[in-house]
């Protein structure tokens, strides 16, 4: 977790407990905005979210880009590896690595 250390020095330094609330961007958003969660401090997979909507509703008077990254999505154009015969109600039921990875 990228806030793991950060947490944890900050609780030891001033005796409070810090609650993490894992979710969606917008979604988490969205509830703060609604004021059904509480909220110190919002961090966000997309920092544009605080300026879409944290900042309008007032939740918020700025930002702070504290990484970036990149998303990768990756895909086999190779049938045969996998075998022609593969069922689409099992592929879609699959959540594992195919068991003949590669290293």
């Amino acid at each position: 977790m990228l806030f793991a250390g950060v947490e944890k020095v900050f609780t030891e330094q001033t005796g409070v407990c810090v609650v993490d609330v894992a979710g969606g961007s917008v979604d988490a958003a969205r509830r703060v905005t609604a004021g059904r969660q509480p909220c110190d401090i919002y961090a966000s997979a997309d920092y544009q979210v605080i300026d879409r909507m944290l900042k309008p509703a007032h939740y918020a008077d700025y930002g702070v880009l504290f990484a970036e990254g990149a998303m990768v999505l990756a895909y086999r154009t190779n049938r045969q590896e996998r075998g022609d015969h593969c069922h689409r109600q099992q592929h879609l039921q699959s959540t594992e690595p195919h068991p003949r990875r590669r290293a």
